[in-house]
């Protein structure tokens, strides 16, 4: 199988029959996964079945810790968070989540914090559909 990879496109051509599959992505980082994993199928749709089934809960759990104020449970499910998705994640997400993670004893009680931890669930969300895309097309 050859593959083509970047940050916006994920291409497969199988040969003989040549076959293409495009998925864009917003927020999965494709070429940056490929590099990290070596380009292994195999280990790519193990990192892709384990963050879609294990990023739920960490998502729900920052939503409650959030709303009660918990500082520390935030600043940890945030950390669990970073570290799960800077495989996946396009640079900008990333920052924002150790972004995130440094304030979160000290504007925890903000809107504007409250605001960027909803506008991250969003993108989580987003950032698992693509990844549940990419398993599709991940022989």
């Amino acid at each position: 199988m050859n593959s083509n990879k970047s940050a916006s496109r994920f291409v497969i051509v199988n040969a003989p029959k040549v076959e293409v599959a495009v998925q864009d992505y917003r927020l999965l980082d494709a070429a940056k996964f490929n590099r990290l994993t070596g380009g292994s199928d195999h280990i790519k749709a193990e990192l892709l079945k384990a963050f879609v089934e294990f990023t739920p809960p960490l998502l729900g759990e920052l939503q409650n810790v959030v709303a009660i104020h918990d500082a520390f449970r935030t600043e940890r499910l945030l950390h669990k968070l970073k570290s799960s998705t800077s495989l996946l994640c396009v640079d900008s997400l990333y920052a924002e989540i150790v972004s995130l993670e440094d304030a979160s004893a000290t504007q925890i009680n903000t809107t504007e914090f409250m605001d960027r931890i909803g506008m991250l669930i969003v993108s989580h969300e987003t950032l698992m559909e693509e990844a549940r895309a990419m398993l599709h097309v991940i022989p």
